[in-house]
């Protein structure tokens, strides 16, 4: 009984299921579930990293940080209130907006449009080739 309950307040923790979650409601997690709690993951939803693999290049690399501690470990699991701690470490140089990896705020903001329709010359040379 007790090792249930601490299965579910750690899963609480981790912020996949529920507070009023009850033993049954593990079964419903999956693997996606799981992965979107990893460290690598959060970095690259929160836009610290390009890509996933460039997450965990940053993350081995020492670059991130939860809290005031270094992780570097791309598998660490983060919990609900470690979260918003997520975030460059002060001492790397990922920091500085000049650097080349470093992601600039006014591409994040930037939206990308999607590309024009194909033109009719186009359109009308597929049609005559049939």
């Amino acid at each position: 009984e007790q090792r249930k309950k601490q299965l579910l307040i750690k899963l609480q923790k981790l912020n996949l299921i529920q507070e009023n979650a009850v033993l049954e409601d593990i079964l419903a997690l999956t693997l996606k579930d799981m992965c979107e709690r990893r460290l690598q993951t959060i970095v690259l939803k929160k836009n610290l990293a390009r890509s996933i693999n460039q997450a965990r290049q940053f993350i081995v690399h020492e670059h991130i940080q939860v809290g005031a501690r270094k992780i570097t470990s791309p598998s660490y699991l983060i919990s609900a209130s470690e979260e918003p701690t997520v975030g460059f470490d002060n001492s790397s140089p990922l920091t500085v907006d000049t650097h080349p990896e470093a992601i600039q705020k006014e591409l994040n903001d930037a939206k990308i449009k999607p590309k024009e329709n194909a033109p009719k010359e186009l359109e009308t040379e597929v049609k005559n080739e049939k």
